[in-house]
């Protein structure tokens, strides 16, 4: 039962931050969130709830740290494990996505500025517009693993380039 639960509440949390283009939670505005309120149905296990009528934060940081275990989330500090990096999608499906754009709009072989691509328009309406500069830079991380890109240093974080190559 604790395992449905858990695997329950995982999928409602990556839905929810999807949903609401969440991508870093720290566990103290988590518990904040709509998410973990609930006045109007009781949740099935009491012992999860405060007096308030939310998720307790013990609860919230199980489900949590279940999605880093599963690999769908990672803590920004291991050994701290207050704030969490949510993966809806995880690096490797960002890079996926990040390859078929590139390929798609013809900027194989060419160079692109992280900040084009996840802020300017070069990148706007995509599904990586706005992402986190951390989580594009580990996708982007995948694909040159796989030889489809390269990322060269700028002088600030948002001059950094990306070379998609065409392979």
């Amino acid at each position: 039962t604790r395992e449905k639960q858990i695997k329950l509440w995982s999928d409602l949390i990556l839905s929810y931050c999807q949903h609401n283009n969440l991508q870093r939670l720290t566990v103290d505005n988590a518990e904040k969130l709509p998410l973990f309120h609930n006045t109007h149905q009781k949740y099935l296990f009491d012992y999860l709830l405060t007096k308030q009528g939310h998720l307790s934060r013990e609860a919230i940081f199980i489900f949590l740290d279940s999605l880093a275990t599963a690999g769908r989330a990672e803590w920004q500090d291991q050994r701290k494990k207050d704030a969490i990096n949510i993966y809806w999608r995880t690096p490797s499906e960002w890079a996926d996505i990040i390859q078929k754009w590139a390929s798609d709009t013809g900027y194989s072989n060419s160079v692109l500025t992280v900040y084009e691509l996840i802020e300017g328009d070069t990148g706007e309406n995509t599904e990586f517009h706005n992402m986190d500069g951390e989580l594009f830079r580990k996708a982007i991380a995948v694909l040159q693993k796989r030889g489809k890109a390269e990322l060269f240093q700028g002088s600030t974080s948002d001059e950094d380039g990306v070379k998609f190559l065409n392979v």
